[in-house]
């Protein structure tokens, strides 16, 4: 892409580069569920980042977000109740 950027599979392979940065980003999602679920809290918190930051553009990247917030608070109302 970088020598020949009027080639015709230019646009091919950005569209590849999205669509993978975009599957990424839903793996890291799954298995930031999968820690969520097991209520590991800190790996779950991990792996949501990573979703959000791999494509922060995609469904994944919102949702991500979303269960970043409500985790970071389910965790401050545990801390604050010991």
């Amino acid at each position: 892409m970088t020598l020949y950027p009027d080639d015709g599979r230019a646009r091919e392979a950005q569209n590849l580069k999205g669509a993978l940065k975009t599957e990424q980003s839903r793996g890291s999602f799954e298995i930031a569920r999968f820690y969520e679920k097991k209520k590991r809290w800190q790996g779950a918190l991990i792996y949501y980042n990573e979703a959000y930051l791999r494509d922060p553009n995609s469904q994944y990247a919102e949702q991500a977000r979303q269960r970043i917030d409500a985790i970071k608070k389910r965790t401050e109302q545990q801390t604050a109740q010991k």
